[in-house]
């Protein structure tokens, strides 16, 4: 669903703070993967909310009716411009590795951080009361919420195994026995109880005190390992942003490692503005363009990333302009230099396809994009019990991490304006299918939801080929084999969730368009 983001004045009655409907006129846009977190986050900005608020209560919602990527036990990171004090930042909160692992776990799980990493995100940048955020994830769980298709289509292909865990089944399992299915309602009474004590509380119930040592408790009862200084430690971090190279004064912001796909993004948009040829190119041009700096950026990934997606190297570096121009040698529009040519040699990472998007900007002009994760589909597939929360895969190990993560802001910092605010998901294929809707947007000047649309192509270097969807022309993919790429043809590349405002906002918002991807199942919605 897309809906136009209307150039208008807001109006307010301050006695109606913190009430659906307290905006009168442009209000910003949500977009969630899946569809009632984006209806809360819609009424949250109506409420006089800002994107954090919003942000913040769609997560919450989603822990609730997408916990297979955003439940409580997983982490994430965002990236946020304020308009107001004009800085871009992101802030990390992905899960932590217990620290006395020992031999023998049935499961090997991640310390969780989402709670925390959006309490001190929505303290920052947020308006509203904080228990007004949690309160309608709380209702959805108590009272019960059906099955949207984004869930459905997320536990087709792991619901028996999911309710082979007692806790688990007792949300996911029929009567009959089978897992539910779309339209099924469930309800969720352990994780309603949690929300009631990160509501009435804060988070830091969670993490320290009474409820805390039931949870490291009720881990131990689910077959993993985690202590109450685990929990204690488990500190979200601001962190500097990774940095683009400019184009036309727009720097492109994105997550940092571990979340590793920040710099591949960086990378690719830092090559395509050097480059420049992206503006005027045919369709045959710009696969090529996207697929050529896609693989070098893969290509030097594999010298600078470790297994969990930190790097070796210093992030400055990577997206220096030096180091943009050396990752260019060997370029040639008219044919495809083969990857193992490179200096860097891309190599077959295995990373987890598992995470969730959520975007969103305000009234004012600010914008945040988050991705969270639980590092493995359903995490590792058990609940701890009593408490309603699914446990999260252990970040690192066999490419459960957040390597594919990388959220973006677009920012022309001289005049503090934002462009662009997105995320996507579905593993490798993120940033390349993340970079592509922003550089055809916004570089190519197409339209944004033509943009959103576009068949997209991924070289990630190993193997030696690009992949495309199959409603790429025939022509492009001819031209693409006749500059010597070898091809593939894949279903889908990527779920991008986008928020686009070619004329920036906040001084002309009615260029601005909110985009879910239609090859998911995600809602977007901007009103006036």
């Amino acid at each position: 669903m897309t809906v136009a983001l209307v150039a208008c004045s807001f109006t307010t009655d301050e006695e109606d703070r913190g009430k659906v409907g307290f905006v009168k006129g442009f209000l910003g846009g949500v977009v969630a993967d899946e569809p009632r977190a984006a209806l809360i986050g819609r009424d949250v900005l109506s409420a006089g909310g800002t994107a954090a608020d919003a942000v913040t209560a769609m997560y919450f919602a989603s822990a609730v009716t997408m916990p297979a990527s955003a439940s409580l036990g997983g982490g994430g990171v965002c990236v946020v411009h304020d308009n107001k004090t004009a800085t871009t930042e992101a802030l990390d909160f992905l899960t932590k590795v217990p620290s006395n692992l020992t031999a023998g776990a049935e499961r090997y799980v991640g310390v969780p951080m989402n709670a925390r990493g959006f309490f001190i995100l929505q303290s920052r940048y947020g308006d509203l009361q904080w228990g007004q955020l949690i309160a309608p994830a709380e209702n959805l769980a108590r009272f019960g919420t059906q099955v949207s298709r984004a869930l459905a289509a997320e536990l087709k292909p792991v619901g028996t195994a999911l309710i082979r865990d007692p806790e688990s089944a007792r949300v996911f399992q029929k009567a009959d026995g089978q897992p539910v299915r779309e339209g099924d309602v469930i309800k969720q009474l352990d994780l309603a109880a949690t929300l009631t004590e990160i509501r009435t509380k804060g988070p830091g119930a969670l993490y320290v005190g009474p409820f805390a040592r039931r949870f490291v408790e009720a881990v131990g009862q689910a077959g993993g390992q985690m202590t109450l200084e685990d929990l204690r430690d488990a500190l979200p971090q601001w962190r500097e942003t990774v940095k683009s190279q400019p184009y036309e004064y727009k720097t492109a912001h994105f997550a940092p490692p571990a979340a590793a796909a920040g710099v591949v993004g960086a990378q690719i948009w830092s090559m395509l503005a050097e480059n420049g040829d992206f503006t005027g190119a045919s369709e045959s041009e710009r696969a090529h363009l996207l697929a050529e700096m896609s693989m070098r950026a893969f290509g030097d990934r594999a010298r600078w990333v470790m297994p969990n997606g930190a790097s070796q190297v210093a992030v400055e570096e990577l997206t220096s302009e030096g180091h943009i121009e050396k990752l260019m040698n060997g370029f040639n529009e008219n044919s495809h230099q083969p990857a193992n040519t490179l200096p860097a040699a891309p190599k077959l990472t295995p990373e987890s396809p598992s995470a969730l998007s959520l975007v969103a900007v305000d009234r004012f002009g600010s914008g945040v994009a988050c991705n969270v994760t639980m590092n493995n589909g359903f995490g590792v597939g058990r609940t701890a019990p009593g408490t309603g929360v699914l446990l999260s895969a252990l970040p690192g190990l066999n490419g459960r991490g957040p390597m594919s993560l990388g959220p973006m802001v677009l920012v022309n910092e001289n005049v503090n304006e934002i462009y662009f605010v997105g995320a996507a998901s579905r593993g490798v294929v993120a940033p390349t299918a993340l970079v592509s809707v922003a550089a055809r947007s916004i570089m190519g000047g197409q339209d944004p939801q033509e943009a959103m649309s576009q068949a997209r192509v991924h070289h990630g270097g190993a193997p030696d080929k690009v992949f495309y969807e199959g409603h790429l022309s025939g022509d492009v993919v001819s031209d693409l084999q006749a500059k010597g790429h070898a091809t593939d043809p894949v279903e889908g590349l990527g779920i991008v969730n986008a928020i686009i405002c070619p004329a920036g906002i906040p001084v002309n918002p009615g260029s601005c368009r909110t985009l879910s991807d239609p090859r998911a199942y995600g809602l977007a919605v901007g009103t006036d």
